[in-house]
């Protein structure tokens, strides 16, 4: 009686089915009192595993970011000497003949023999390479020497200060690193000291893949500004390289200074107790999650997937009665409870969403077959018969209009207004669909009705129906328009251009080519504006092509556009053919072009070919 009871109340109101709040919380309370005590156990387990994590991260980025900066100061000490650039030649190509010396007072005594024979009293580091290139053999050598011992003294103290396992520099010479100065500190010495470490003129091979920040950096060569951090895959031993680029004056790059860290001292060391503890918490937070997981499996997920299934065979069978009295016997005393209930409450309000689809649906097609009786209605009241008319030899015309919706806003037209003087317009009014079209209808039934009041010049016509559009015109929409008056017999013509797009004309003989010229402004922009006019003639032979600007802004795929280079293409590839056949091939072309992209804008096309006054 219960399930039934609930069953009727579903029915009648969906809302009324959630059963009393103060029994789930009871349930939920009873639930989850013990596993909560367990979920703040792992969750403090789980705290002190993320301090760990984040100890060890902090520490190693510190560590990181503290090897980069040291390197890269290690680098800025070298570019303090205004010829480091020299000096890595130097060194490089005549290492064999120097003497390397190391202690200060054999320095001090090259410095007092180099003061001697340098004309100049400027410090080392500021010497330039210009200015010490302009000294004697005996004299660049000695500058070498000193500036050498210098720098090694500098990574010296480096090396000491900030503990790397080598601090050294070097430059490339195809596929080997040449060595140049190294720093040396707790008694280390150098082979020439009778040590291990690598001095000036050392050779070590290298392939291109070893350090990929190092091939990064001798690509670009100079303005490298970031320095990453690489393993060394060179060795048999793990460690952690840091560079750094040494650029000379111009910002090129002479030599790279690089620091070697051991892995296991840069990452692990005071960390070793924190990853023992680390290891131990882990394993009890497993055993408490594999007790919180059955728990979870018996009071959630087993009845969720319950659900699941009543849900998916309501989506296959469409049984909403069965659907929802197999929720209501989901009774697990919390939110999944609560969770089935609200499900029962949706089946109810989808299916009456089903039923306003169905009256959508109908509405939908109603309109769909309002919508096609007006295109219907709409393409009526353009000229549609071709040949227009088979009396007239004097020419032949032809027009195609390919609305973008159902209705749209351009509209062509041609009638003679007495028996030799043919009106041609073509006009594209602002937007698309129903306001479009009624529109259009008005600015077409306003020119027809012009037409049959004293004529006038085409400027007067089209100033007049500009002053008629303006009026009640609240959507402030606009309308394009090109409208010509042609005498047939003679092939004199008057045109007017309101903002629309340039003609095309094709001479007898020659090829279709833009006319450009410059244009009025649209129509129902505002009242009162003056129309330009202007003449032209047609030769037997001549065609004359008009178009609304959904033609060179039609769009591919690719969000290319037509054009009107395009445009003339395609009549020039049909330039023998006659109106009938040619606009057609013209619309065929936009739908290749535009490749199954959605068409956008009304696309209208109007030719006409003159053959000259019958005889």
């Amino acid at each position: 009686m219960r399930d039934k009871g609930r069953l009727l109340s579903y029915k009648s109101d969906s809302k009324n089915n959630i059963r009393d709040r103060s029994k789930t919380i009871k349930g939920i309370a009873r639930q989850i009192g013990i596993p909560l005590t367990m979920f703040l156990l792992v969750l403090t387990i789980f705290e002190q595993l993320f301090l760990i994590v984040y100890y060890v991260h902090n520490y190693y980025t510190i560590r990181r970011e503290s090897s980069l900066q040291f390197v890269s100061y290690t680098s800025k000490q070298l570019e303090n000497f205004n010829a480091i650039g020299w000096l890595a030649d130097f060194w490089k190509e005549h290492y064999q003949e120097m003497d390397l010396c190391y202690d200060d007072a054999s320095l001090r005594q090259k410095e007092e023999e180099f003061s001697k024979g340098f004309s100049d009293s400027e410090l080392l580091f500021r010497v330039s390479p210009e200015r010490i290139s302009r000294e004697p053999w005996e004299i660049q050598l000695l500058f070498a020497e000193i500036c050498y011992g210098r720098i090694s003294k500098t990574l010296d103290r480096l090396k000491t200060d900030f503990g790397p396992k080598y601090l050294y520099t070097f430059v490339m010479d195809g596929d080997e690193r040449i060595f140049l100065a190294t720093g040396a500190s707790n008694g280390e010495k150098r082979i020439s000291q009778g040590g291990e470490l690598l001095e000036l003129g050392a050779r070590e091979s290298y392939h291109t893949g070893e350090m990929p920040e190092l091939d990064k950096m001798l690509e670009k060569q100079q303005g490298e500004a970031e320095f990453e951090a690489v393993m060394d895959k060179k060795l048999n031993r793990e460690g952690l390289y840091a560079l750094a680029p040494v650029h000379d004056s111009h910002t090129n790059l002479v030599m790279v200074a690089a620091a070697y860290y051991d892995w296991r001292w840069f990452l692990f060391r005071g960390t070793g107790m924190l990853l023992i503890v680390g290891i131990i918490l882990i394993w009890g937070a497993a055993l408490i999650s594999i007790w919180v997981m059955h728990l979870i499996r018996k009071t959630v997920v087993t009845p969720i997937s319950r659900e699941q299934d009543i849900l998916k065979d309501f989506a296959e069978t469409k049984e909403s009665e069965k659907a929802i009295a197999d929720l209501v016997q989901i009774n697990t005393n919390n939110e999944i409870e609560v969770l089935a209930d609200n499900f029962a409450a949706m089946i109810t309000e989808i299916e009456k969403y089903v039923d306003d689809i169905s009256h959508m649906t109908e509405e939908r097609h109603r309109m769909e077959t309002e919508l096609s009786l007006a295109k219907t209605i709409q393409t009526g009241t353009l000229p549609m018969d071709f040949p227009a008319f088979p009396d007239r030899k004097e020419f032949e015309v032809y027009a195609s209009v390919n609305p973008a919706k159902e209705t749209g806003g351009d509209f062509y037209d041609f009638f003679f207004i007495d028996n030799n003087r043919l009106v041609l317009t073509i006009a594209d009014v602002s937007g698309k669909g129903m306001p479009a079209a009624l529109f259009m209808m008005r600015a077409l039934t306003y020119i027809r009705t012009r037409f049959k009041m004293p004529v006038g010049g085409p400027a007067g016509v089209i100033s007049d129906i500009n002053k008629w559009l303006c009026e009640r015109n609240d959507q402030a929409m606009f309308v394009t328009v090109w409208l010509a008056v042609l005498d047939v017999t003679t092939g004199q013509g008057v045109a007017v251009n309101a903002g629309h797009e340039d003609p095309v004309v094709k001479r007898a003989g020659g090829a279709y080519e833009l006319v450009e010229y410059e244009h009025s402004p649209a129509l129902a922009v505002q009242e009162d504006l003056v129309f330009d006019e202007h003449t032209f003639e047609l030769k037997p032979g001549d065609s004359l092509i008009v178009y609304t600007d959904g033609v060179p802004e039609c769009n591919n795929t690719k969000e290319e556009m037509y054009t009107t280079d395009r445009l003339l293409k395609a009549l020039n590839r049909n330039g023998e053919a006659s109106m009938t056949e040619l606009v057609p091939a013209v619309i065929q072309d936009l739908r290749d072009f535009s490749a199954g992209a959605p068409q956008f804008d009304d696309i209208t096309v109007m030719g006409l070919y003159y053959n000259g006054p019958e005889i």
